[in-house]
């Protein structure tokens, strides 16, 4: 069991990496559609999918500054610990639901990483705190909260089809 574990994990990680930077441009920068975030859905089936979205994600920060990609070193652990909280309440407001559905769970990676990141990209790019937070929270709601309420059913469907 350990190692099926492990297996899912390792696959979590290398596909947050793999979709992020296959999409570069979209995932580093000031205006930015991380799609690799949609991975947060899985904290709403089971708090053990934080860790590695987490790792994912630090990984792909990693691998985007030794790749010229991401210029900015603290986002290895500002963006990484952003995500992280992310997940915390993507998996902590998963009850709350609105219409049915777990809205403030998959708002939460927008407004956690649009102030994080946000005031990240405000110290590095020196771009208006407000704009900045607005580009990064909508990059975030289009990836994690539009995508998310269209794909979480299914998404939590194969987590318990397959891992359980």
């Amino acid at each position: 069991m350990a190692n099926k574990r492990l297996s899912i994990y390792a696959i979590i990680i290398a596909s947050y990496a793999a979709i992020s930077l296959l999409l570069g441009t979209f995932s580093f920068g000031l205006i930015q559609i991380r799609i690799a975030e949609l991975l947060l859905v899985m904290c709403l089936a089971d708090k053990k999918y934080i860790m590695p979205v987490t790792i994912g994600c630090f990984v792909t920060n990693l691998i985007g500054i030794m790749n010229g990609v991401n210029v900015m070193v603290l986002d290895m652990f500002i963006g990484t610990l952003a995500t992280f909280l992310s997940g915390v309440c993507v998996y902590g407001f998963k009850d709350i639901k609105l219409f049915g559905a777990p809205v403030l769970s998959l708002l939460m990676p927008a407004i956690i990483n649009g102030v994080m990141v946000g005031m990240e990209l405000n110290i590095y790019l020196g771009v208006k705190l407000v704009l900045s937070i607005c580009y990064v929270a909508f990059g975030e709601f289009i990836s994690v909260t539009v995508l998310g309420l269209i794909l979480y059913k299914p998404i939590l469907k194969a987590i318990n089809k397959y891992t359980e």
